[in-house]
């Protein structure tokens, strides 16, 4: 595994597209997980790095925290980066929005390519 180059703010500035302005989603343009959230390498020392969702880490570095629960979507968007869209929630939140916008998994089915690239 190559070493993530750059910081990890840069390379969230850099693979973030944030041209639809403050308060537009702004999607995550690198690599994406089969769920359509955006994959950020971060640093582990000199063996490389781990995987992360990059919608975590952006919140992460807004609140200048790390999240103590899930970081739920506002905007319904797996691949938005944008701080303003994000929330530190828990399970509950994050089903209790899934039932609320009609995502709810019932039929154990992963969703639909359409529902990942937004």
């Amino acid at each position: 595994m190559s070493r993530p180059r750059g910081s990890v703010e840069a390379r969230l500035v850099q693979h973030t597209d944030r041209s639809g302005g403050p308060e537009a989603c702004w999607p995550w343009t690198g690599a994406r997980n089969h769920d359509g959230y955006g994959i950020i390498q971060m640093p582990t020392g000199t063996s490389g790095g781990r995987s992360a969702r990059a919608h975590r880490v952006a919140w992460a570095i807004a609140n200048g925290r790390e999240p103590v629960g899930t970081i739920n979507h506002t905007c319904d968007n797996p691949p938005c980066c944008n701080p303003s869209h994000l929330y530190d929630g828990n399970m509950a939140d994050n089903v209790r929005d899934r039932e609320q916008r009609g995502r709810a998994n019932r039929d154990g089915l992963k969703l639909s390519p359409e529902a990942r690239k937004r």
